[in-house]
């Protein structure tokens, strides 16, 4: 699992997805002339070229897996098997893993049933504090995974203003003040620039608005600086992925989150994924929410992609593999923080 986190970078410090992070917050032409509809996920050039990367990483992990004789659904499937238990004293959970002699099509058929299962295991957990597994049997409905809850009361956060969105827009965006070139104002300033350097009119009106919002002051060598650098690292963060997982925050940290929740200008959930990974899982599961999403799971459950080839199937395994990570690596979460907070 550390792996993922700390060579691959599937997720950041905090534990963030890095599938959906924009860094490059300029769009390009190809993004603007491109079509989309309302109800199109964004995939944009820089989110394809992220994603084409992630998936390269974790196709060449797999296959180092392979072969070396070992399957990539193991070491999830070690994570429900045995570590929740011995790490966490989370009884109960389990995970089948598909047999590797079979056909990718196989697998994938055999994995998605699997995943549903990870998911009511954790939503037992999470009402009950245990999985009786002939309670788990026989109840029939499984969780929708935008409707599960994280075991904490805040576990995602946002922006909840217009205000705290352009004031993002100006540090973070790459196109707002045409004396910068190529680099943000937030780039800027934490290298360290004067107001001197700002020779349009417009961008020091824009200056002005930061420093009349208690964003940014002047030396008296009229160098910029942050007012808050803790709390605008924050707003990079939901800017970058659209939210910010906060289970890992530190108290001083929560102490500058829960401030800024107070005055209106950020919200929070506690659900287990953020809205931004629910709208990823359901791009790549199904339907539910964009016309151009993959549907791996809808057909693969009602058998309408027998007839494409093994590699085809290949890519899709690997598809649901990363969701599977997804999945993993969020409970896991949970659990780890809530063991750690038993402790204190």
């Amino acid at each position: 699992m550390n792996n993922f986190i700390y060579f691959f970078g599937i997720f950041d410090y905090y534990g963030n997805f890095s599938l959906i992070r924009k860094i490059n917050m300029k769009k390009s032409l190809f993004d603007i002339i491109g079509f989309k509809s309302k109800y199109s996920y964004e995939e944009s050039l820089e989110f394809s070229t992220n994603r084409t990367l992630y998936q390269l990483f974790f196709r060449t992990y797999y296959e180092h897996l392979s072969r070396a004789g070992l399957e990539l659904e193991e070491v999830f499937a070690s994570c429900y098997n045995e570590l929740f238990n011995e790490e966490y004293l989370a009884e109960g959970f389990s995970y089948n893993v598909s047999p590797a002699e079979l056909k990718f099509y196989d697998k994938c058929k055999l994995i998605i049933p699997e995943m549903d299962s990870v998911l009511k295991q954790y939503d037992f957990y999470r009402k009950f504090k245990e999985i009786d597994p002939e309670l788990l049997e026989i109840a029939s409905k499984n969780p929708a995974y935008d409707e599960l809850k994280s075991l904490q009361e805040k576990k995602n956060i946002y922006f909840n203003s217009k205000k705290v969105e352009f004031i993002s827009d100006l540090l973070f965006r790459t196109d707002f003040f045409k004396s910068l070139e190529g680099e943000s104002l937030y780039y800027h300033v934490s290298k360290g620039i004067t107001r001197k350097a700002f020779t349009f009119e417009m961008d020091e009106t824009r200056l002005d608005y930061l420093e009349e919002n208690n964003i940014i002051s002047y030396t008296r060598e009229k160098e910029i600086y942050f007012n808050n650098p803790k709390l605008l690292r924050i707003y990079q963060l939901i800017k970058n992925y659209g939210y910010c997982d906060i289970i890992y925050f530190t108290k001083d940290l929560m102490v500058i989150v829960d401030k800024d929740i107070e005055e209106g200008n950020l919200k929070y959930d506690n659900y287990l994924f953020s809205k931004q990974e629910i709208d990823y899982i359901s791009y790549i599961m199904d339907k539910k929410r964009f016309g151009n999403s993959l549907d791996i799971r809808n057909k693969y459950i009602h058998g309408s992609k027998a007839k494409v080839s093994d590699e085809e199937h290949k890519e899709n395994y690997l598809e649901l593999m990363i969701i599977l990570l997804l999945y993993t690596y969020k409970i896991n979460q949970e659990l780890d923080f809530e063991e750690r907070s038993n402790k204190l």
